[in-house]
């Protein structure tokens, strides 16, 4: 990723909120395809691990019963079901919401809504998460930071020098909010993990192993943006996290 594109997606990062309510204001093809253009221009953080992406109409997505989403286009996310097929499908993702929000285009991200039968695999591989895109006639950005109903800092990280780069990863968006995230930070790097689910066995599990790619995004572009991002790495022998499993170190 170039330094104009993370710097632009790390400043999105302070005042992107999710949109629920989309105009019927069209987008034109000129959009959409910049749009897919822009999707392969976005960086995976598991290489190896294979993710696509569909553009679908709302006829092509599956309403479960009660929901009303009126978005004009979904983009559809696929991806094998393993951890680091579904943390690249956050940390992908995260760069195309980040990506419309600068260039206002709202979007939600809504792990309820599924393409239909047609659209349901891809490349033998089954749809993850779509993310409702349009244009709103509401506030697209935050005004300030205290709309972010997050976590406080300490209830995330044990505190230390990188506490200032983790506040991007603080105010980034989960699903259902949850924010099922810790990072241990020590003098040269962070390793995330992933915290489990404190009522025992997690229906979004995927969901929020796909958090963890949002997470490792917002810490990249915080980390690059201070000139401390030292690359990622998977340690075989991380230290064990009660509670929690090891998904990533990021080198500072």
């Amino acid at each position: 990723m170039n330094q104009e594109m993370t710097e632009e997606l790390y400043q999105t990062i302070f005042k992107r909120k999710s949109i629920r309510k989309f105009s019927s204001r069209e987008m034109t093809q000129d959009t959409l395809q910049s749009i897919k253009d822009f999707w392969e221009q976005t960086e995976q953080i598991n290489p190896e691990e294979l993710v696509v992406m569909k553009l679908l109409p709302p006829e092509h997505i599956a309403m479960r019963a009660g929901m009303t989403y009126n978005a004009p286009y979904y983009i559809a996310v696929y991806s094998a079901d393993t951890v680091k097929g579904l943390v690249n499908i956050g940390y992908r993702l995260q760069q195309m919401d980040l990506w419309l929000s600068a260039h206002g285009i709202a979007s939600c991200w809504l792990h309820m809504m599924t393409p239909d039968e047609e659209n349901s695999v891809t490349d033998g591989m089954p749809a993850q998460i779509t993310l409702g895109i349009g244009y709103t006639e509401e506030a697209l950005h935050r005004s300030k930071r205290t709309e972010f109903k997050r976590k406080n800092l300490d209830q995330i990280t044990n505190g230390g020098k990188y506490d200032a780069e983790l506040e991007a990863v603080r105010i980034a968006p989960s699903g259902t909010n949850s924010q099922l995230w810790y990072f241990e930070q020590d003098e040269s790097q962070i390793r995330a993990y992933q915290v489990q689910n404190p009522r025992g066995r997690d229906p979004f599990y995927k969901l929020h192993v796909m958090d963890m790619g949002i997470a490792l995004l917002h810490l990249y572009l915080s980390a690059s943006h201070a000139g401390k991002f030292g690359g990622f790495e998977r340690e075989y022998s991380a230290p064990v996290l009660n509670g929690a499993d090891y998904i990533m170190t990021v080198k500072m």
